[in-house]
């Protein structure tokens, strides 16, 4: 018993480790992140010009609806970060067809879980930038949604790809505590990098909210894979 309970604290302790270290390694492309968002929050509060774009985006997006999030989140989470692969290998192909419309059909699914996500905050706790809205709106998306689905249903896929989409591959990874081992790190991360980041989307109109999470993810996406160097064995996170 004495083992068991020694082998747990060690997957706690290396989790942690590995959630600290790329939090502290990314701090500057996150803060690089914050400002984006803070930038496009205080445009559209305060600058006419940049109000008017940005509402232009937002009547495309409640023309569209959910077409919008779908393409949309496909294009950010599996269209981009696919391409800059390319583009490094300089063009040189390392992943197959199926892999390439597999997560840009998963990321476009996702881009409708999220947006039914603010739909479904909006209608709970307003559509407005109050503070205990703010509060609620983070604390449920950051705290709840996250940690319950939101990055296990994200990491899950990428490891079921990772084993070569092999079941029996994917379940010997998955043995033991996988979520402590896998997940942990990169919700560490996430809190880091993603909370401050999540109230900004919220303190937007529910139109401009996909939006603006699309912009950051891609700009997340483009940071990870150019600027951000997670010390070595920590997790990065491209998306949460």
């Amino acid at each position: 018993m004495a083992v068991a309970i020694d082998s747990s604290n060690g997957v706690w302790a290396r989790s942690w480790r590995m959630g600290i270290g790329a939090a502290k390694a990314n701090v500057l492309p996150a803060t690089a992140l914050w400002f984006v968002g803070l930038a496009a929050v205080l445009g559209y509060y305060m600058v006419p010009s940049m109000r008017q774009v940005m509402e232009q985006v937002a009547t495309l997006k409640i023309h569209w609806g959910l077409w919008y999030a779908l393409v949309a989140q496909a294009v950010v989470g599996g269209v981009v970060p696919l391409a800059i692969r390319v583009i490094q290998n300089r063009g040189r192909l390392d992943f197959s067809l199926g892999y390439f419309l597999f997560f840009v059909a998963f990321w476009g699914v996702k881009g409708v879980e999220v947006d039914l996500l603010y739909r479904g905050q909006a209608l709970l706790f307003g559509d407005n930038n109050h503070v205990l809205t703010l509060a609620c709106k983070t604390i449920a998306d950051q705290f709840v949604y996250a940690p319950i689905w939101g990055l296990p249903s994200i990491l899950l896929p990428y490891i079921w790809a990772d084993a070569g989409f092999s079941w029996t591959t994917f379940r010997r990874r998955m043995h033991g505590p996988w979520y402590r081992r896998e997940v942990l790190p990169v919700l560490i991360l996430d809190f880091v990098v993603w909370v401050p980041a999540v109230i900004l989307i919220y303190c937007l109109p529910l139109a401009l909210q996909l939006p603006l999470q699309n912009v950051i993810m891609c700009i997340w996406v483009l940071v990870m894979m150019f600027v951000a160097r997670p010390e070595e064995g920590a997790t990065s996170c491209v998306a949460a």
